[in-house]
This record gives C-alpha cells, sequence and structure tokens, in this order.
C-alpha cells in the first residue's frame, strides 16, 4: 500500500528482540526443563528415600527436633536440595530439544521464521534461557549444596567427612602441661583444640610466669607449640603486662601425668 507514491512499511516488519516470541521460546524451554528435572528429581529422592526410610524414621527425634514422617520429609528435602546441581544440566539440554521439538512438531517453528525474524535473533531465547540457568546453578552449588551437607551432617542424616562434622565441646577441665596449668573446654572435632583457654605459666621455681588467655588453641606444627587465637598475654616476668596478637605460638612442654 501507498500513500503519495511512498510505500509503507509492513506492519510488524520490524521485530524486537526482547518481544513477544523471545519471552514465548524462552518461558517453554523453561517449562519444559523444569518438567523434565522435577521427574528427575522425584525418582532419585524416591530411591533414596526407599533405601534409608528405615534408618531415617528409627533415628532418636533429639538428633533432628522432628518425628516420624516429618523427619523424613525433611530428610528428603535436603537430599534433593543436594542432587538438584546434578540434575540441573540435563534438565537444561532435555528441556531445549524437548521445546525445539514442539515448535517443530506444532509448526510454531514455521511461523516464526515466516513472519521475518533473522535466525540470529531467534538465539536469544536460548541465551536469556542459559542465563538465568546458569545463575541458578551457581547458586544451587554455591550456597544451596553446602548448607544441605552441614543441615544433613548437623542432624546425623548424613557422614560427609571430619571436616563437617559439627564441633563436640566437653565441660571445662584443669589440665597440666609440662609447667603450666590449663584450664579450658576440649572441642572434638577433625582436629582436637581447646576452647576459652585460660594458661598459667610457671617458672623453674614455681612462681607465677606467665598469663595467657585466647578462645581457642590448636597444635602447633611442632610437637610441644600450642597456637593461640584472638588472645592475649600478660608477661609477670618483667612485672608488666602486653597484649597478645592475634594469633600467637607458646612452648608448653610435653604432657605430664597423662593430662
Amino acid at each position: 500500500m501507498s500513500v503519495a507514491g511512498e510505500v509503507m512499511p509492513r506492519p510488524g516488519a520490524r521485530l524486537a528482540i526482547f518481544g513477544r516470541e523471545t519471552f514465548y521460546v524462552a518461558g517453554l524451554y523453561a517449562r519444559q526443563a523444569a518438567i523434565f528435572a522435577g521427574l528427575g528429581l522425584a525418582i532419585v529422592i524416591s530411591l533414596d528415600g526407599a533405601n534409608n526410610s528405615a534408618a531415617i524414621l528409627s533415628a532418636p527425634t533429639e538428633q533432628s527436633g522432628l518425628d516420624g514422617p516429618l523427619r523424613l520429609a525433611f530428610y528428603l528435602l535436603l537430599r534433593g536440595t543436594y542432587v538438584l546441581p546434578s540434575i540441573l544440566p540435563i534438565g537444561a539440554i532435555v528441556g531445549v530439544v524437548w521445546a525445539e521439538f514442539i515448535l517443530a512438531v506444532s509448526r510454531e517453528r514455521i511461523m516464526i521464521a515466516n513472519s521475518g525474524r533473522s535466525p540470529s535473533r531467534s538465539l536469544i531465547p536460548a541465551l536469556l534461557f542459559g542465563l538465568a540457568l546458569g545463575l541458578l546453578q551457581f547458586v544451587a552449588i554455591a550456597y544451596l549444596r553446602p548448607a544441605a551437607v552441614d543441615a544433613q551432617t548437623s542432624f546425623h542424616f548424613r557422614y560427609y567427612g571430619p571436616r563437617y562434622l559439627q564441633p563436640v565441646t566437653t565441660d571445662a577441665k584443669w589440665m597440666r602441661a609440662g609447667q603450666a596449668a590449663i584450664h579450658a573446654r576440649v572441642e572434638i572435632t577433625g582436629t582436637a583444640g581447646l576452647r576459652d583457654v585460660l594458661l598459667y605459666s610457671f617458672d623453674s621455681l614455681g612462681r607465677l610466669d606467665a598469663i595467657v588467655t585466647a578462645e581457642r588453641a590448636t597444635p602447633g606444627p611442632g610437637r610441644d607449640i600450642w597456637t593461640f587465637q584472638q588472645g592475649s598475654t600478660w608477661d609477670l616476668s618483667r612485672l608488666g603486662a602486653g597484649a597478645g596478637a592475634a594469633a600467637m605460638s607458646l612452648y608448653v612442654g610435653p604432657p605430664a601425668g597423662g593430662a
């Protein structure tokens, strides 16, 4: 159609990059991927629950604060969160192939091509879908899976090694090491250490030589070296007090008397 000798552009000849087709196809990718990932996740956690339901249901209630079916449901939720990053990539591939098959069978892909849309612009939905899935995968790996591992370890559902064990701390005790008396709580993890440390060091004549306080103490590189963290020391041999560094080392001598 022309007006005053000019050719009018056809309606819809210039298609927006982020138009209706872009969000429709990207949404179709996401929907099909979610369906497949949901089915895969349901199969995995169903098999896991069938194999471990007896142990989970018979576990002491105080370990998780939940009883019976609620504890099993919480366990399955944690397991689903843990395996989600492994299922997402497979779900993405199957979802895109499945969506393209639907578009081809329903002739919608031919309609999109006949609309005059450039084939390169038809890649925009895949790029949007890939970006969204990449962000979800990052969150699942960086935050959701570690949180699921910590929760499963805390509630004694599964064992993932000493790194993930929750610290077990005893009551405060008096101990003797060489010429030092220590009042602290023993922390039992992958590497044993001390908590809330108060150390009295004595010289060879039995006089108080130094006082050390620290939030935590761990064995150092040497046999008789302990590293004190977030602490301070008072050197009484010089009749003065000095603030210690955030982490310091102190020779406490070999344990005596089996302490």
